[in-house]
């Protein structure tokens, strides 16, 4: 019984390479669809029926320890797997009356190709490992870890009093630290808002799913762009790390007091203004300490740069979504109408 094909079976998603069929697996018309794969030293032919496998197998063209491959991705097999090893193959086998086989010798090609099977998974088990412990999986774990402890610091120093606590967080972890916060603060922002949306019962597929931590990345970036259009016109030193660390900051307030404001409802729904003012109060005050604190810019050029960065973010934000949901928007105002 040939295994030469067997390193084909650890690879996931493979893609047969389509060359055909000959001998049994060539008879025709076949009974059933055509979604099998099957891999005999090292050559693939297919696509072939589930009936024409068992035909190839009586002939002794196949062995069991063989491999295949389906095509129904989500219902079938998603790897090179040993056909012994695939019960709806042996299923058949055995209603068929073992197509040319004794009982004896599928019991063994079946034992066989079970262990081949555990073979490979171990296999794949040891190189998940071996990359796990690879020197750039660790330098990564080292790296969010490091991020982690850099956001938790800066949220310690701006959380309670963001005027002084925040020039001081970007002061004192450094512009690769501070960035490393921010990107941090806005993954919580992003997942945080995903989380809460699945928790409301939105229901959406996976591709919609991304695409909604698309649309969440939008206003995010448009305060970091239109922030840096500033500090460019003002001459600012400063570098792209302080717009993603006062974003991150911000957007991660936001979702703090949308929080906060959520649980002030069970109390007293009324309770969601005065939340809201306080948070709208709190982001003027940081936004306000990043432009004069971390720009340094004057407090009589922060007062209008502020109130300017939020209008032409705000005006950025609605022109981008306003892109991306264009059909949607125009349905909506022939409904409207």
């Amino acid at each position: 019984m040939d295994t030469n094909a067997g390193n084909a079976s650890t690879e996931a998603s493979p893609k047969p390479d389509g060359r055909g069929t000959s001998g049994a697996l060539g008879q025709n018309p076949p009974s059933l669809p055509k979604q099998w794969y099957v891999s005999r030293g090292g050559t693939h032919q297919g696509p072939v029926a589930i009936d024409q496998v068992v035909a190839a197998i009586g002939c002794r063209e196949l062995a069991l320890t063989d491999l295949c491959w389906k095509t129904n991705w989500r219902q079938g097999i998603e790897q090179w797997t040993p056909i012994g090893a695939v019960a709806e193959i042996t299923d058949y086998l055995r209603a068929c009356g073992g197509g040319g086989l004794s009982q004896q010798e599928i019991l063994e090609g079946m034992r066989k190709a079970q262990d081949l099977a555990m073979h490979y998974s171990n296999l794949a088990i040891q190189r998940v490992r071996e990359f796990a412990d690879s020197k750039n999986v660790q330098k990564m774990k080292k790296l969010s870890q490091e991020a982690t402890r850099n956001a938790f610091t800066a949220f310690m120093l701006f959380a309670i009093n963001p005027m002084a606590g925040l020039p001081l967080a970007y002061q004192k972890l450094g512009k690769k630290g501070a960035l490393s916060a921010g990107i941090v603060f806005f993954i919580i922002y992003e997942a945080a808002v995903l989380i809460a949306a699945k928790v409301a019962g939105i229901q959406l597929a996976a591709g919609d799913w991304f695409n909604a931590a698309v649309v969440l990345a939008v206003p995010f970036a448009a305060v970091a762009l239109v922030s840096m259009g500033l500090r460019l016109v003002s001459s600012s030193r400063e570098t792209f790390h302080a717009e993603i660390f006062f974003s991150g900051a911000a957007f991660l307030s936001i979702v703090i007091f949308a929080l906060i404001a959520y649980m002030a409802s069970g109390i007293n729904p009324y309770l969601i203004v005065p939340v809201a003012m306080f948070g709208a109060c709190y982001l003027i005050l940081l936004f306000y300490s990043a432009h004069t604190r971390i720009y340094r810019l004057s407090e009589s050029v922060g007062t209008f740069s502020v109130p300017l960065m939020l209008i032409l973010a705000a005006w950025l934000t609605y022109k981008v979504l306003g892109r991306m949901f264009a059909s949607q928007l125009g349905n909506l105002e022939q409904f409207l109408r």
